[in-house]
């Protein structure tokens, strides 16, 4: 199972992606309004459908880091509910810093320059401008922009295990993303490569 926020380009993104391996077995789940963009609450709402059905064996909720507030409480809390969970099950918050956008970016390159906010711009706004360069259609709720990224995935993979150790390594997490991981997960599923299904940094 797969949360994203209803309203945005994650939900998009999967739900091509998973049409187009023809993935019947991914579940995406969408909060209802009142969560808002609170990742506690986010968080909370992935927590609750997956101790609410048993079949569900693997839960990712895909936030992003932005700028909350309360988003260092919000990881606290998932870990307490992470470090409970037993295996085979796996629940994990999938953060992308400073935004999913950076996960798109990585299709077309690889960048381990922080986005910082300019202006009246925030680091998301700055990625999106990024994004732009090479997918000048893009937009939040696109559809078409999106179908033009899936013949680039295994790159887009390449490059976000890249930086994200780039990013763990030196303690900055922006920019870096973990989307890769679930991507990969689709991946090996559709292969019946049941020996890499859940990728190692994703095990208990």
């Amino acid at each position: 199972m797969i949360v994203c926020e209803g309203e945005k380009t994650e939900r998009i993104y999967f739900s091509l992606f998973a049409t187009a391996l023809r993935a019947a077995n991914v579940q995406l789940e969408i909060p209802p309004r009142e969560c808002g963009t609170d990742p506690k609450s986010f968080i909370t709402f992935g927590m609750t459908k997956f101790d609410d059905d048993v079949g569900i064996d693997r839960c990712f909720c895909i936030i992003d880091r932005d700028s909350h507030a309360n988003f260092d409480e919000a990881m606290d809390y998932a870990s307490t509910f992470i470090g409970r969970v037993q295996i085979p099950r796996a629940f994990d918050v999938i953060v992308s810093y400073p935004s999913f956008e950076y996960w798109l970016l990585m299709h077309y390159v690889r960048t381990t320059k922080p986005f910082s906010k300019s202006g009246k711009k925030s680091p998301g706004d700055m990625v999106v401008a990024e994004l732009k360069k090479h997918l000048p259609n893009y937009a939040k709720n696109a559809i078409d922009p999106m179908k033009a990224l899936f013949d680039k995935t295994t790159v887009a993979i390449e490059n976000a295990e890249s930086t994200y150790k780039a990013a763990s390594s030196s303690g900055n997490m922006n920019p870096s993303t973990r989307v890769h991981l679930v991507v990969s997960l689709i991946m090996n599923l559709i292969k019946g490569d049941l020996d890499q299904v859940l990728p190692k940094e994703l095990q208990g």
